[in-house]
């Protein structure tokens, strides 16, 4: 008997900014955005303690 081969990947997008991003170096707070009707604050973010968002 013959297993079915795993499905593909599903598709998935990411900014372009981010995609250029070489593997080596890390995203950081500016490749950070919001949702819905949020939008990040990268000036009172603390990596590891605080992360602030404000409604647009």
């Amino acid at each position: 008997m013959r297993w079915p081969s795993p499905p593909p990947a599903p598709p998935s997008s990411c900014r372009r900014e981010i995609a250029a991003t070489p593997a080596d170096k890390p995203i950081g707070v500016e490749g950070m955005v919001g949702s819905g009707p949020w939008r990040f604050l990268p000036g009172e973010f603390v990596q590891g303690a605080r992360a602030a968002y404000a409604r647009e």
